[in-house]
């Protein structure tokens, strides 16, 4: 995974907040939305921990990779981007709700005075995402367009796919749809652990990864999405998946998202 995208600042500060204590908070009209269910895309990626997660079996049920349980939650951020939110959300409600989450499934704030396993970042917004279909080097949660260099192209990128491996998944039965899918816009909230540094010197070191986006950002308002979005990539935090997403379906009444089990669309058989 690549962290170079996180600035060195924070690192010191992550390595420091022990010292300075954990507890606090952190600093820092809606879209009309109609009847029937949401499709939320999860993917997720884990690097190796003490033990690697069982190969095959359902999602749900592969081994963590034992990163440790006990976190602090440095941010939640909104990347800049050329696009705005169709309304503006607060980031102490999406960190709210991911501590949220992440005390639901098995892991807990660090006691005070202790030391933390792992540091959470967040971030959320709407973009252009990385296409796993496409791309299997990337980081899930690298987002785009930036303000800085982005020029609106005349017409669709062409996608040149180089790996014999992904061309040979992307001739499976249904998966070029699903690649066709990921090349648009997402409303995204992504959640990064990282380890937490012995020293300020040390290398920032990523060891997992949940993104979880919906379409139609131009039309959605992430306020009202938000919550259902960390729900549905929770269960997946610390866990390998099977293939490059999970599609998670939520029933929408009267422009709220209602959060009760966790149901995947069922996937096609590959063609032998």
């Amino acid at each position: 995974m690549n962290t170079n995208t996180m600035k060195a600042t924070w690192w010191v500060r992550a390595a420091l907040l022990v010292g300075g204590g954990l507890a606090g908070g952190l600093i820092g009209a809606s879209a009309q939305e109609g009847t029937g269910d949401v499709e939320i895309i999860v993917r997720t990626q884990v690097t190796e921990g003490k033990r690697a997660a069982k190969p095959g079996g359902d999602s749900l049920q592969q081994a963590a990779a034992e990163h440790g349980k006990a976190y602090v939650l440095l941010l939640a951020e909104q990347p800049k981007s050329i696009y705005k939110l169709v309304n503006p959300v607060d980031p102490q409600a999406i960190a709210d709700e991911v501590s949220k989450q992440l005390d639901a499934h098995g892991f807990h704030r660090v006691a005070p005075g202790a030391k933390p396993d792992i540091v959470i970042t967040v971030k959320f917004g709407r973009g252009m995402m990385p296409n796993p279909y496409y791309d299997d080097t990337s980081a899930i949660d690298d987002t785009m367009p930036d303000p800085g260099n982005w020029i609106d192209p005349a017409s669709a990128p062409q996608i040149t796919v180089t790996s014999p491996k992904l061309a040979q998944r992307l001739a499976v039965a249904g998966v070029s749809g699903k690649a066709t899918k990921a090349q648009y816009e997402k409303l995204f909230v992504t959640v990064r652990a990282w380890k937490y540094p012995s020293s300020p010197q040390e290398k920032p070191e990523v060891l997992w990864i949940a993104a979880m986006n919906v379409d139609d950002p131009d039309h959605r308002d992430l306020n009202t999405f938000y919550k259902a979005m960390i729900a549905a990539g929770a269960p997946y935090f610390d866990r390998r998946l099977d293939e490059e997403e999970v599609s998670v379906r939520r029933p929408l009444r009267n422009g709220h998202v209602e959060i009760g089990e966790q149901v995947e669309v069922a996937r096609e058989p590959e063609k032998k």
